[in-house]
């Protein structure tokens, strides 16, 4: 059974636990909530079995591991924000359109976006990945520019695996415009 929490709820169980567990958020979860030190978020968070409205975590630098794992997310803004801690984003629903764009992931941790449903494109225009990244087994509906050959093509750094993917990866974008 999921339980609906507010945002101020929500918040408050992130900085107390760490984590949300089966529930539902049906208005903006702004992440910048929990930053210390300027623009850092220091606490590892972990999402599972839940529902969102939409989570924004612009401009942000998380410093530990950032798990999302089985939830459906409407909006999903991550703009220019830094998983430095990495991430682990898998068996997700994302309803709408996505930038991983114009930030660097994973100098301190792995990264894992697997098993994931992207109904709307998923923007990685000049996206670094610093450390290992698996990218197996999503859906990219509407397409994503992840290994486009263009200017500003996402950088791997690290050791990657992309496969098993569906949808087109390789959509020619040009600072977020479809080309």
């Amino acid at each position: 059974m999921h339980e609906t929490l507010t945002a101020i709820q929500a918040i408050a169980r992130l900085r107390k636990f760490g984590q949300l567990d089966h529930c539902i958020v049906n208005e903006l979860l702004d992440l910048r909530e929990l930053t210390e030190s300027g623009d850092k978020v220091v606490l590892r968070l972990i999402f599972s079995n839940c529902q969102f409205k939409e989570i924004d975590s612009t401009s942000i630098e998380f410093t530990k591991p950032l798990v999302l794992q089985n939830c459906v997310v409407d909006k999903f803004d991550i703009y220019a924000t830094c998983f430095i801690g990495g991430f682990t984003i898998e068996n997700n629903i994302f309803n709408e359109y996505i930038q991983f764009m114009h930030a660097d992931h994973g100098a301190d941790g792995q990264l894992r976006l697997a098993g994931n449903v992207f109904n709307e494109f998923v923007d990685f225009e000049d996206a670094g990945f610093k450390s290992r990244i698996e990218i197996v087994n999503n859906s990219f509906k509407k397409g994503t520019n992840l290994l486009a050959d263009v200017q500003l093509a996402a950088q791997f750094t690290g050791d990657s695996t992309i496969s098993n993917n569906e949808g087109k990866l390789k959509i020619r974008t040009h600072f977020g415009t479809i080309l």
